[in-house]
């Protein structure tokens, strides 16, 4: 191993930082796979044994995630596999310990794909094991920050003990409808329950996926008091009475700042009505959700999603995702009372467009706005009635959803409504329809005096698009130019969105239409 690499070692810092964040895979995700890890850790090998300054950060990169803890206890010399099952024959000497802390150390985030099983998924460790080396580290993982348990064949009964940290900040669970009867749910609430009376500092993380029954659970979540962002999704809640009880008993905790609820089916209560009015009448009114900004729901029950905005109603709510489900919940919205603290609004609808835009107009202050269009589409007529309800709007990104037909996509006459109405829009995102191009007589002049230079970028999803000859697309960036005088070329993006049989074609006149506009500069 050479002694140095003439590289400053704040750059090595830097290189090996970067590696980090490219092998660390979102929760839930599987984007990095198994063969692309191998290659990355097989280089990692190499600088690690290449030279001193290399030795550390690789090592550091190297055991940032892991699976399993078989590595950090093959550093004790007195582990021995005796009947596929691995134990402890002696007492670890001091020198194997510090071996043990220097790697395990590094160790930031677990991921309970094997656990405690090796390469052949064959031999186990007894829980002796674990048993002994709390005794002697009592927080074995000292630099812990994350923890992913998902799709784990046996409970980690150990993991309440385990894997506690100072400096643990999040924890995502993946489950089944087996897990009460798996004992999954019983080893989750047992490390929940250990978080809590640890009152770890820098815990504000929490997703829990498919886990059934939720009422396990929620009391002990509710005590974790430096929470801020929760994710729960569940296919089914046994009831409406237990969903609306469950967000109660989470509204007090008092550092929540962002919530995301996802149920795809809620089983309707006998007598649901009366419930609410017993419910209300032995309430009374506290205030709830003290510090939560931000929600986002998708819920197919219309009842309960009007009583769950009922209770973020002292919110200081500033950001809202709805994902719609069924036609009736569009309905549902027409007596809601939203906040009026909400300037962010996330909508995926599943009514047609103009319906959905009617019933949301009641969200007076909007300034971003995010809207999917339904099968229908989104037309230049909801883009106008878009900047007519919120001419305030900074950030407009539309998507057209799931149409295919032209007529179905704004065409250039919405980017001038959405120029002229909103003038003070920062970022545009909008479908269009390229194909018809009108003259620019027909706009007549363009109002510059309610015009500013706010405006930092446009991109436009195409789904259709003019002839490729130099004339027809020099009369695109002519439009371009006379809505948009301040924008260089460099402050659009295009993309195709059309289907495969025309997604080339598309591709091939942008391409050109992107030339055009290059060569001729400013627009």
């Amino acid at each position: 191993m050479s002694s140095g690499s003439g590289l400053p070692p704040e750059l090595l810092e830097l290189v090996f930082d970067h590696l980090d964040e490219k092998t660390r895979v979102p929760f839930g995700s599987s984007a990095f796979d198994s063969e692309d890890l191998a290659l990355c850790n097989q280089s990692l090998f190499s600088c690690a044994l290449s030279c001193r300054a290399f030795s550390v950060p690789a090592l550091r990169a190297l055991w940032y995630t892991v699976d399993t803890l078989l590595p950090l206890l093959r550093l004790l010399p007195n582990l021995q596999l005796i009947n596929n099952t691995y134990v402890l024959t002696g007492v670890p000497d001091e020198t194997s310990l510090n071996r043990f802390d220097f790697y395990a150390s590094m160790i930031k985030s677990f991921r309970f794909a094997k656990f405690d099983t090796d390469v052949n998924d064959e031999n186990t460790v007894n829980d002796s094991v674990y048993q002994r080396l709390l005794r002697l580290r009592p927080r074995p993982l000292p630099s812990l920050t994350s923890v992913e348990y998902a799709y784990v064949a046996e409970p980690c009964h150990m993991m309440s003990l385990l894997f506690l940290s100072p400096f643990l900040k999040e924890a995502f669970f993946q489950l089944d409808h087996s897990s009460e009867q798996n004992g999954h749910g019983a080893a989750i609430y047992a490390y929940l329950s250990n978080i809590q009376k640890e009152a770890l500092p820098m815990f504000q993380r929490l997703f829990i996926s498919e886990y059934h029954p939720q009422r396990y659970l929620f009391p002990v979540i509710s005590q974790l008091k430096h929470l801020r962002f929760l994710e729960l999704y569940t296919d089914a809640y046994e009831s409406s009475e237990m969903l609306i009880r469950d967000m109660r008993v989470l509204g007090g905790l008092e550092h929540l700042e962002e919530l995301h609820l996802s149920v795809m089916w809620v089983e309707a209560d006998a007598e649901r009505e009366s419930y609410w009015e017993r419910d209300s009448n032995s309430q009374g009114h506290s205030i709830l959700f003290r510090s939560l900004k931000s929600v986002y729901m998708c819920l197919r029950d219309c009842y309960c999603f009007s009583q769950l905005l009922d209770l973020f109603r002292d919110a200081p709510l500033e950001s809202f995702e709805l994902e719609e489900e069924m036609y009736y919940l569009t309905e549902a919205l027409r007596t809601v009372q939203w906040p009026s603290s909400v300037t962010s609004l996330c909508f995926r609808s599943y009514s047609p467009s103009s319906h959905s835009l009617e019933v949301l107009q009641t969200m007076r202050n909007l300034t971003k706005l995010r809207f999917r269009g339904a099968s229908d589409g989104v037309s230049d007529a909801d883009v106008s009635t878009i900047c007519h309800a919120w001419p305030h709007l900074t950030n407009l990104h539309i998507e057209a959803g799931f149409a295919s037909h032209l007529s179905c996509t704004p065409t250039l006459v919405a980017l001038r409504t959405v120029r002229e109405r909103c003038p003070v829009l920062e970022h545009l995102d909008l479908p269009i329809n390229l194909i018809s191009i009108p003259s620019l007589e027909v706009y007549g002049d363009l109002d510059t005096s309610i015009l500013s230079n706010r405006l930092q970028d446009v991109n436009l999803q195409v789904n259709g698009i003019a002839r490729s000859d130099s004339a027809s697309l020099g009369l695109i960036v002519d439009h371009l130019r006379h809505i948009f005088p301040h924008l260089s070329w460099q402050k659009f993006q295009f993309r195709p969105t059309t289907d495969l049989n025309g997604f080339k074609e598309v591709e091939a006149s942008l391409a050109v239409l992107i030339r055009i506009m290059r060569e001729g500069g400013q627009l």
